[in-house]
């Protein structure tokens, strides 16, 4: 599964504005400790389930980005490749978009983690 088809399949279970609020609040409280991963004890539920529709390992979760373009990756593996994942932070996130980049909303993009 890649970035298209995690979309898709994300886009029916998920919420951008909540997704947003969260990772949003993820990225104030984590001022203090910008390079550590994302407790996966603190990933919203619909995220954690997303992961079991494509398999592979994970979910996990990480910051990325610096000043104003910084953000919260969530992504799923795979030992060959292949995973897929989500980039979400403020409305003014702007990535290059392509075939490892699609943007959903502004501020939000699925992702091939080999690529992001």
């Amino acid at each position: 599964m890649g970035p298209a088809e995690f979309g898709d399949s994300a886009k029916s279970a998920l919420n951008p504005e909540s997704l947003r609020q969260w990772a949003i609040a993820q990225l104030e409280s984590a001022e203090s400790r910008p390079n550590l991963p994302v407790p996966l004890s603190q990933l919203p539920p619909e995220l954690t389930s997303l992961g079991a529709r494509g398999g592979g390992f994970g979910p996990q979760a990480n910051f990325g980005g610096s000043d104003d373009q910084r953000h919260v990756r969530v992504f799923w593996g795979f030992s060959f490749g292949n995973g897929y994942g989500i980039l979400i932070g403020r409305t003014n996130l702007n990535l290059a978009t392509n075939r490892f980049c699609l943007r959903w909303v502004p501020g939000i993009y699925f992702i091939d983690p080999q690529h992001h």
